[in-house]
């Protein structure tokens, strides 16, 4: 048998050599001395290094640490999906008021029952995207006695409307000796409407601190000749020292010197704690109008509180609701208190506008003989703020 190297090939082997000849993996040796003799050596294929890619690539600790955070993105969306749906029940709510009006005053000519008025020649509607919170701060230092002991007086009254559409709010602030007509209880019965001081509604011979609130809603509502308010929350005004201080304090320019402060009227001051609570409850009882001079530093105070605290975002204003809960009287559930939240958060809630109602301040005494002021609410002013706050104007 011959080979190519019998035929003079270049690099044929020599006589008496072995022949090799090699195929990819199999070499095939021929004994020059036995050309039967044949021998097949194999040599072992190498294994190709296949590197893992993706998943299977991870670490098992990468691997897992991956699906752990995988479970908390699920479960922040579950809570982002129910947080929505939360705040659409509350918004749902929130617009379930009604627009009828229970009395209206002589200049004003009422159709399709409370939903369009007439007054002094303009057309106006009732607008249906305002949402609105009767905001109640209560306290037990005051000059009246009342027929039942530890009763608390509604100092501070804020009617709060928000227009879902344009997020911008309103405040209008109560003076609390508006002398309007307030509902009586006896031994938790009622018994008479009658007219007294706002302040008073608080103060009622009632069992629970709902109905309380309710009665001062009540009497609000009145003032406005019967637009809806359902909403309330009533807040102990010595809570104020707490939700003052868990926003890092209220910065401002003190209108006065309030006894035992540290500071002037005219200082830059940032208030929380006692100081925040001193500056919206004190006054001077001996001094005419003192409830007004107050009212004045309340108005600064809420506005801003309320441009403090939105700074925070929905997330803030409802930590700040939970942290101040145990001093709340309030029928606004969650869905309701989300919704506002995320609502105000979002407003244009640096320029909050604050009104408050004219009138004028008579001084008489009761029937005890103590003298106190009551303040008559001025008809244009309250028929044209109910207009502004509830109403759009058409024409």
């Amino acid at each position: 048998m011959q080979t190519q190297g019998s035929h003079g090939v270049a690099g044929a082997p020599e006589s008496g050599q072995a022949t090799r000849v090699s195929r990819g993996n199999v070499t095939v040796i021929r004994d020059p001395e036995n050309p039967d003799m044949v021998t097949i050596r194999t040599r072992k294929r190498k294994k190709r290094s296949r590197k893992k890619s993706g998943w299977r690539a991870l670490s098992a600790g990468k691997r897992t640490a991956i699906i752990a955070i995988a479970v908390i993105v699920a479960l922040a969306a579950g809570l982002a999906i129910a947080f929505t749906v939360l705040v659409g029940a509350g918004n749902a709510n929130l617009h379930l008021q009604s627009a009828p009006l229970e009395d209206a005053p002589v200049d004003v000519k009422v159709a399709d029952e409370g939903d369009s008025l007439e007054y002094k020649g303009h057309h106006y509607v009732y607008n249906e995207n305002i949402v609105s919170v009767m905001f109640v701060g209560h306290d037990d230092q005051s000059s009246y006695e009342t027929i039942w002991e530890g009763a608390n007086c509604a100092d501070a009254n804020v009617l709060v409307a928000i227009d879902t559409a344009t997020r911008e709010a309103r405040a209008v602030m109560i003076p609390r000796n508006s002398y309007v007509y307030v509902d009586v209880y006896q031994d938790n019965v009622f018994t008479e409407t009658k007219r007294m001081n706002l302040t008073l509604s608080y103060a009622v011979d009632v069992e629970t601190e709902a109905q309380r609130a309710e009665n001062t809603v009540k009497a609000v509502s009145r003032i406005f000749y019967g637009v809806p308010l359902k909403y309330y929350l009533a807040l102990d005004e010595a809570a104020v020292a707490d939700a003052s201080t868990a926003i890092g304090g209220v910065e401002l320019e003190a209108l006065d010197s309030i006894p035992g402060s540290y500071y002037a009227a005219g200082d830059t001051v940032l208030l929380m704690g006692e100081d925040a609570y001193r500056y919206v409850q004190y006054r001077d009882v001996n001094v005419f109008e003192s409830a007004l001079d107050r009212q004045e530093r309340q108005v600064q105070f809420v506005k801003a509180f309320l441009k403090k605290a939105a700074s925070n975002g929905a997330g803030g204003l409802i930590d700040l609701y939970n942290g101040v809960s145990n001093e709340v009287c309030t029928n606004l559930g969650a869905s309701e208190v989300s919704y506002l939240a995320t609502l105000f958060a979002s407003g244009h809630n640096s320029d909050l506008e604050i009104v408050q109602l004219a009138g004028t301040t008579e001084e008489a005494p009761d029937a005890n003989g103590v003298v106190h002021e009551h303040y008559y609410l001025d008809a244009d002013s309250v028929t044209k703020t109910m207009l502004d706050t509830f109403y759009t104007r058409v024409d």
